[in-house]
Formats: C-alpha cells, sequence, structure tokens
C-alpha cells in the first residue's frame, strides 16, 4: 500500500503508461546501437545473444526511468501511509466515490479486522490461553 501512487483517474494512469511504453521501446534499440559502435570502436564484434540481452535490460530500464521522471515533473509521489499528511492528502483528492468503497474495504476498522491485523491501531494482545 505504500507504493500507492496519488495518480487518481484513468487519463492520468494511461498517459503514464503509454510514455513509459514508448521510451522502453526507444530505448532498447538505441541501447544495442550504441553497444554495437562501442564494441566496433574497440575491436570486438557483439552476438546476437549479447545485443538481445542488451536491449532487454535498456528498455526495462528506460521505460523506469522515464516512470520517475514523469513522477517528479508532475510532482506526484508515492504515498507513505505512516505519514498523517499523506493520509490526509490522499482523502483530499479521492473522489466520493473512491471514499465510499474505500471505507466498505479498509481493513484497519477495527470491526473488519477485529485487531488481528500487526498494523492495527486496535490489535489485542495475544492471548497464552488460545489455541491456533
Amino acid at each position: 500500500m505504500a507504493d500507492a501512487f496519488k495518480e487518481r483517474t484513468w487519463t492520468q494512469r494511461l498517459i503514464a503508461l503509454l510514455c513509459s511504453t514508448c521510451a522502453g521501446a526507444a530505448a532498447g534499440p538505441t541501447a544495442i546501437i550504441l553497444a554495437t559502435a562501442v564494441a566496433a570502436y574497440f575491436g570486438f564484434a557483439l552476438s546476437l545473444d549479447t545485443k538481445l540481452a542488451i536491449g532487454c535490460v535498456f528498455a526495462g530500464m528506460g521505460s523506469k526511468f522515464l516512470d520517475i521522471g514523469i513522477t517528479f515533473l508532475k510532482g506526484w509521489s508515492k504515498a507513505n501511509l505512516a505519514k498523517p499528511e499523506d493520509i490526509e492528502e490522499c482523502r483530499r483528492t479521492m473522489t466520493p466515490e473512491q471514499r465510499a468503497r474505500h471505507a466498505d474495504t479498509c481493513v484497519f476498522t477495527p470491526d473488519r479486522c477485529k485487531g488481528r491485523c500487526l498494523q492495527c491501531p486496535h490489535r489485542k494482545a495475544p492471548d497464552s490461553k488460545s489455541t491456533v
């Protein structure tokens, strides 16, 4: 839950996904071309397997670096649910429908988890007489 992004609309999610995909698609072939040029400069030849491995690694890195860049440029951040101000920010940006759905499914209310969750502030001390 601490990794949940604060982006709330499907448009924001779709734009981030498309940009991330484009960056990965561009980074892989670019890395292969640069690696081949550098290897040729030093007199080496790269095998097809090596080129594919370089392409896959950099395609994954390219999309992740773009995700980080978009998150930074748009001012999005990850929600740290240990900080009250982040929790309040999440509440403020939720639509009424999202708030209602969250209230229905939240496990951190004492009537739902009955104090069994490790994170629950209403957690009861373990009973030494109970059998599990």
